[in-house]
């Protein structure tokens, strides 16, 4: 039915028969889609689509499309984004509540995707001074023999490579994801069908 200043979380689809008042302290989070009939002051940050009635000054982050349709299909107020497409009825009112409205990839997440290359990059770059490091213990070992110095040493190779690798993974992993919305926003497009206010 109806939610107010809740948190939602889920790993798939969050379905309200009716909408949220979120009061700002509001949020839902999930790994599917979001559907109600309206959002007001609420946080939504949905990998896939977000479909209302209507959405009034909410901050909603969808991985796929917003679609605001039905008796109202409208928004206003708040920070509308979605990686492909948002279309609705209307956009802003008379009285010209600022709203802001963007489909495609901001300018932030390619900036984001240049600076994990380089991070990325750094990574292997501090992984390969790791395993020749590493090579030079073992060949001392090897003419010199084993000394509580070089197992430290060695020990303390595997512990950075292990946290770089670790920090690698995550790196790529963000990227793939932010690559993904660039992908999925290259034909990006917002559709109003009736009116589109000042502000």
């Amino acid at each position: 039915g109806n939610v107010e200043a809740a948190t939602i979380i889920a790993g798939g689809d969050v379905v309200l028969n009716s909408g949220m008042q979120g009061a700002m302290k509001g949020s839902i989070w999930c790994g599917g889609n979001v559907s109600g009939k309206f959002f007001e002051q609420t946080t939504i940050r949905a990998k896939g689509n977000v479909n209302a009635n209507s959405i009034l000054n909410c901050e909603i982050d969808a991985g796929e499309d917003i679609t605001v349709s039905g008796k109202l299909g409208i928004i206003v107020g708040g920070n509308i984004k979605a990686a492909h497409s948002i279309s609705a009825t209307a956009i802003g009112n008379i009285a010209e509540v600022k709203t802001y409205v963007q489909a495609g990839v901001s300018a932030e997440a390619l900036y984001k995707i240049n600076s994990l290359e380089n991070q990325i990059e750094t990574y292997k770059q501090n992984i390969e001074k790791l395993d020749k490091i590493n090579f030079l213990l073992n060949e001392k070992e090897r003419k010199d023999g084993g000394s509580d110095d070089i197992n430290r040493n060695r020990m303390q190779c595997m512990r950075s490579k292990i946290t770089i690798n670790s920090d690698l993974s995550n790196a790529a992993m963000e990227r793939k994801t932010l690559l993904d919305k660039v992908n999925k926003s290259a034909d990006s497009k917002i559709v109003v069908s009736r009116s589109i206010h000042p502000g």
